[in-house]
């Protein structure tokens, strides 16, 4: 990879390279499913952390390149013990940090979403399941798959991390 003036990063890629076979080996190793058109195309990194005056969310990061980001929460103990999903949270999440401007299809935000009721919902302690089912932070993945309501409603079978 080349960084232009603008900072912009770009790939050069030659059927039997080394730097193709790099490019899979990054893909690999950070265990994204990424196809190599989509490692070409990874030249937007997001870092962005905040603090969020929100009754909800005590702060936010955000990481990653492209289309694969992380959105980590820091919820506050009322998100965490309310035992419901209210969409201000979503809201205050996005006044406190930016909407990935990394072009996220509309099925990653919508999974996201989803994740997010998810972890709001089974934050608090769940019998038969652990306590803090969301954890610490509630990590939103963008490479998650968009999976309907039924499914996220069955948190038994992937504790708001589903395939």
């Amino acid at each position: 990879m080349r960084a232009n003036d603008s900072g912009e990063r770009k790939l050069s890629v030659q059927v039997g390279s080394r730097r193709v076979i790099a490019v899979i080996l990054v893909a690999f190793t950070l265990g994204t499913s990424m196809s190599v058109v989509d490692a070409a195309r990874a030249s937007t990194r997001v870092d962005v952390s905040a603090r969020c005056n929100s009754p909800w969310i005590v702060s936010a990061h955000e990481y990653g390149y492209d289309r694969n980001v992380i959105v980590k929460i820091e919820p506050t103990g009322l998100a965490r013990w309310a035992g419901r999903f209210d969409p201000a949270i979503w809201n205050d999440l996005w006044s406190c940090i930016p909407y990935p401007s990394t072009g996220l299809y509309g099925w990653q935000g919508d999974s996201m979403y989803k994740q997010l009721a998810c972890h709001a919902v089974y934050s608090a302690s769940v019998p038969g399941i652990t306590s803090w089912t969301g954890g610490v932070t509630w990590d939103l993945e963008s490479w998650r798959s968009n999976v309907s309501w039924f499914t996220v409603w069955r948190v038994w079978g992937h504790k708001c991390n589903w395939s």
